[in-house]
């Protein structure tokens, strides 16, 4: 055989290394040595050899074989010196095992002395004792032998025992990076049920894998992130179009046809993405800290869902990590509630297109929502914001609910717009909330609603009933130009510090009835609208706690003026005014008089009534 032909044969034998006994298992994935085209071999001792297997397809083939058997003669050399050198060791080990036996006869023999000794049993005794010395130190030198090869033993065995796992871990990493390939080669497949294979071979290596499950999770997310067009009855739910599926044209009816097998396959992907962060631990054990990781449970650091199109997605009592889903749609129904969001939560400029559920929902971490955009129904009802909650330019369609839920750190609401509904009722604050300059629709609630901080509600607009009953003010409260198209209601507020309601509209008037000011109060530049009746602001059973303050003073509506009451004052409505121009009804009160104090007029009818009853206009 030529050497031509030995070098192919030997080639052959190299890439048949699953039947092969001559070589052992190749790394799969990423070479070991780190350089690509290479893989790495190791012989029975350990040696390792580099073979290019990715040779370009225009080199020939007898001098890949040539690598290869360079590669076998130097593993050979190498182990032949090894060989070699062991024996070199074992000679000098046993000259040096003579020696001491020798050196232990000389050394007792000089000690001794034996032929100076009288008696030839004496003579003979000694000389037995001095060939025994040296035989035990020979002995001893022996026990040392036997002990180093058993020593080089048990570090052979371990050595091969590293080189079986490194092997089995070569062969096991292979196997991953096949299975991983083939299963996003799937997925990039044009038939929907090698899609769903795809998605369910990656779910398995996740389950036996952990290192693989980040990849995996961020490989399902980037299938969510493609771009894709829902089919008519999603973009148009809850009022799907009538229009028969026989009357549209045919490449429209393929496109439909396709959409709705894409949409299977990504309901699964959303469905594997949460199935793997739901929390298994029952609710009331859930706390700060993530569940131990399980092949139920994955751990992750991210979901990036950012421009995803997501349908129906339900990530209800799961617990996520950091989620980016800014500029994502979500059509359909979308939960989010009970989640635990451990990181950052992006949704900025995201638009939900049915209705939204954060019910429960912990946010550990800042909430951005600015410019997000809901469509139908968004209910916050008892969530949790630890950090900064931004909602800035976020505009709300449909009926908002923020019900019980508590804000610890600041809160923007600045530009906010809600169409229909808005209701933060019982609501905490803890630092400062801003509603600057947004708009709410139809009603808003803030009843028993307790802002910690300073509250900033300037050039806010209420086109309809605005219900601040039982609400807490502790710092300042800002209703600078506010505009309040309909009833406003402040009945039993507490106010413990400055408030402002500078230059404010209020269309229908407003109520201050059994409120509380502990600290200056600005009512200058009011404007009401024609439906006003007077007098335009009720403060029946305020009550004012102070009236000095070191840097400013009250600041009543024109017509009320503070009368003592104990230790405190209310307030009491002094000004003669007609109610509507074109009607008989007038309120006369003559505050400085007690003989005419509760004349009221009415028609052609005179009633008397008591001074707390005059003092609130009644």
């Amino acid at each position: 055989m030529s050497q031509f032909e030995r070098s192919q044969h030997v080639g052959a034998r190299a890439r048949d290394d699953d039947r092969s006994t001559r070589w052992p298992q190749a790394a799969a994935g990423t070479p070991s040595d780190g350089k690509p085209g290479h893989v790495l071999f190791r012989d029975v001792a350990g040696f390792r050899g580099v073979v290019q297997e990715n040779a370009p397809t225009d080199t020939p083939r007898h001098e890949r074989g040539m690598s290869i058997l360079q590669v076998l003669r130097q593993t050979g050399d190498m182990r032949d010196r090894r060989d070699k050198g062991r024996l070199r060791w074992w000679g000098w080990i046993v000259f040096g095992a003579v020696l001491v036996i020798v050196a232990a006869v000389a050394g007792t023999w000089r000690l001794v002395d034996p032929m100076s000794i009288d008696g030839d049993a004496d003579r003979v005794s000694a000389i037995q004792t001095v060939f025994t010395i040296g035989f035990g130190f020979g002995g001893l030198a022996t026990l040392a032998l036997f002990a180093r090869r058993q020593w080089l033993q048990e570090r052979e065995h371990e050595h091969d025992r590293q080189v079986a796992a490194d092997a089995r871990h070569d062969a096991e990493q292979r196997r991953i990076t096949e299975q991983y390939i083939q299963a996003v080669a799937q997925l990039g497949h044009d038939k929907a049920p090698v899609r769903l294979g795809g998605l369910y071979g990656l779910d398995r290596l996740g389950r036996d894998h952990p290192g693989q499950r980040e990849k995996i999770a961020e490989v399902w997310c980037a299938y969510l992130r493609r771009r894709y067009s829902p089919p008519t009855d999603i973009l148009t739910w809850p009022n799907p179009g009538a229009a028969n599926e026989s009357d549209l044209p045919e490449p429209e009816i393929q496109a439909e046809a396709e959409a709705a097998d894409e949409l299977e396959v990504r309901l699964t992907a959303q469905r594997l993405l949460a199935e793997h962060l739901k929390d298994p631990r029952p609710e009331k054990a859930r706390d700060a800290t993530s569940p131990a990781e399980s092949p139920d449970y994955w751990n992750l650091k991210e979901v990036n869902l950012a421009c995803a199109t997501l349908i129906d997605l339900d990530f209800s009592h799961c617990r996520l990590p950091t989620l980016k889903a800014s500029n994502a749609c979500f059509h359909r129904r979308t939960s989010f509630s009970n989640v635990h969001f451990d990181g950052i939560v992006d949704l900025i400029r995201a638009r939900f297109h049915g209705p939204t559920r954060f019910d429960g929902t912990h946010f550990h971490s800042d909430a951005l929502c600015s410019e997000t955009r809901f469509d139908s129904l968004a209910g916050f009802s008892e969530a949790r914001f630890d950090e900064f909650a931004w909602f800035s330019e976020t505009r709300f369609n449909g009926e908002t609910l923020f019900d019980q839920a508590r804000f610890n750190n600041r809160t923007m609401f600045n530009g906010a717009e809600f169409g229909n509904f808005a209701s933060f009722a019982k609501a905490y604050f803890d630092i400062d909330a801003m509603f600057a300059k947004a708009k709410f629709g139809v009603f808003t609630n803030f009843a028993s609603t307790h802002f910690g901080g300073d509250a900033w509600l300037d050039q806010t607009r209420f086109h309809g009933d605005a219900l601040f009953t039982g609400a807490h003010f502790d710092h300042s409260a800002r209703f600078v130009q506010a505009r309040f198209d309909k009833h406003a209601t402040f009945s039993e507020v507490h106010f413990n510090d400055f408030v402002n309601f500078s230059a404010s509209h209020f269309g229908n008037g407003a109520k201050f009835e059994k409120t509380h000011f502990h600290g200056p109060a600005y009512f200058r530049g009011l404007q009401f609208g024609d439906e006003a009746i007077s007098p335009q602001i009720q403060f029946a059973g305020a009550t004012v706690h102070c009236l000095d303050f070191k840097e400013s003073e009250h600041m009543w509506p024109a017509g009320w003026v503070t009368v003592p009451d104990g230790a405190t004052w209310r307030l009491a409505w002094t000004r003669l005014r007609r109610a509507h121009a074109d009607t008989s009804k007038l309120v006369a009160i003559l505050a400085g008089s007690p003989i005419f104090a509760g004349l009221f007029l009415r028609s052609s009818e005179l009633r008397l009534r008591s001074a707390p009853d005059v003092e609130m206009g009644r």
